[in-house]
């Protein structure tokens, strides 16, 4: 009888031998591939519309149907321009309906700019930061007529270092362009439109060496 059951005995090691050895295996592959994703904002970061439910490219501009605006695809994402609000504004017309924004839209009179987000009036002149760090500015069009100009961050481009950390869009850096991402470069700073080194002559990078951001010399 103990003859006969050598042969089941070394096949239930062998068994168990190959569990084991699938189980390591699919621990090695999980840890392989368990990684966090991290954004890094690009050139050609487009935009998901979902209105049409197609992608479109960076740069891209777009109408809206029915009077409804102009989009712009910029960093990943999608930046909507309409019609102005008529709070405390005097109505001339109602547009014309047959032609394209924003020719479509009411003429008023005012000397006020409304931010829905935010929910505020804004006197002629003045800018605000709206999410996602987009900058809007009330100013006087061509046709005399008070328009919201909206300014979005510049791409970031490559990096002028290869130690160069990107510090992504975030808001609670404060105001427009100061919200925008950037680049964190130890020993290197933005004036004047280009890199430099810090302390450098003639520039107005004074800080101490060290990791320095690219501040608010300009786009980056």
């Amino acid at each position: 009888m103990s003859l006969s059951l050598q042969p089941l005995r070394l096949a239930g090691r062998h068994v168990l031998l190959l569990v084991c050895l699938v189980s390591v295996l699919a621990r090695l592959v999980s840890a392989t591939f368990e990684f966090d994703s991290i954004r890094i904002p690009s050139d050609d970061a487009g935009c998901y519309d979902a209105d049409r439910n197609i992608s479109r490219a960076s740069g891209e501009q777009w109408l809206l149907a029915d009077c409804g605006g102009v989009a712009h695809c910029g960093g990943g994402y999608i930046v909507r321009s309409s019609c102005p609000e008529p709070a405390e504004c005097r109505r001339i017309d109602d547009g014309d309906a047959t032609a394209t924004f924003p020719r479509c839209c009411p003429r008023l009179a005012c000397d006020l700019c409304h931010s829905e987000q935010l929910g505020r009036q804004f006197s002629l002149g003045s800018h605000w930061t709206e999410s996602p760090c987009v900058k809007k500015s009330c100013q006087l069009s061509g046709s005399d007529m008070v328009d919201v100009r909206v300014e979005m961050c510049e791409p970031l481009g490559p990096p002028p270092s290869l130690d160069c950390e990107v510090m992504l869009q975030d808001e609670s850096r404060g105001e427009f362009p100061l919200c925008c991402a950037r680049y964190r470069c130890p020993g290197l700073c933005r004036s004047g439109g280009r890199w430099v080194s810090v302390g450098h002559r003639g520039d107005s990078c004074h800080e101490p060496a060290g990791d320095t951001d690219s501040g608010s010399w300009g786009p980056w």
